[in-house]
C-alpha cells in the first residue's frame, strides 16, 4: 500500500506522540518504509524556542532526513562549546580532522521544525497538530490504540515493551 494514500479509518501502523525533531524524524522513517503513520503533537504548529545548539554529527543526520536542505534553519556556526557545571567554565572544542575543526550550529528551531513537519507530510506521514496523545490503550498487555484529543486511533496490536503499561504524561 502506498503510504501517502491510506484510510486514516483502516487503522495505523505508528502512532508518533510529539512532532519535536525525534519525533518527526521517527515519523519519516516510518512513513517512508511503507506504514500508516500518524503524528500527533499538541501544539498547533512549530513556535518559536530559546536558541538551539546542534552537535557537528547532527548535521549528517539532518541531512538524511531533510535532503531537500536546512540551511534556512541554520545561524552561526561554532567550533565548541563551553562548559562549567560547579567548575569554572571552559570552552571544549568538538575536535577536528584534516579538513579543519569540526563545527557545530545554532537553529532557528521554528524554522528547523517546519522543515521536519513538511518532510514527514511529504514522506507520507499524517499530521495531526494541536492533538495531545493522552495515554495509550492497552488490550490483553498490547497496546492497541491511543486517547487523544481528537479522536481514537486504533491500532495493530503491538507488544508492549514493559511489564505493564502506564499512561502518558
Amino acid at each position: 500500500m502506498d503510504a501517502r494514500h491510506f484510510d486514516p479509518d483502516a487503522g495505523t501502523d505508528v502512532l508518533i506522540a510529539g512532532a519535536g525533531p525525534a519525533g518527526c524524524a521517527a515519523a519519516i522513517v516510518c512513513a517512508s518504509a511503507g506504514l500508516r503513520t500518524v503524528l500527533a503533537e499538541r501544539l498547533a504548529g512549530p513556535v518559536a524556542r530559546p536558541g538551539e545548539a546542534l552537535h557537528p554529527g547532527a548535521e549528517t543526520v539532518l541531512a538524511r532526513l531533510l535532503p531537500g536542505g536546512f540551511a534556512d534553519a541554520v545561524g552561526a556556526r561554532h567550533e565548541g562549546i563551553t562548559v562549567g557545571w560547579g567548575t569554572e567554565p571552559r570552552f571544549e572544542p568538538f575536535g577536528r580532522d584534516g579538513n579543519g575543526p569540526w563545527r557545530g550550529f545554532q537553529v532557528d528551531r521554528r524554522r528547523l521544525d517546519a522543515l521536519l513537519l513538511d518532510r514527514a507530510r511529504a514522506a507520507g506521514a499524517e499530521v495531526r497538530l494541536g492533538c495531545r496523545v493522552r495515554e495509550p490503550v492497552v488490550e490483553r498487555g498490547a497496546v492497541t490504540g491511543s486517547d487523544s484529543t481528537v479522536r481514537p486511533r486504533r491500532c495493530a496490536p503491538v507488544p508492549s515493551s514493559t511489564p505493564r503499561a502506564a499512561p502518558a504524561g
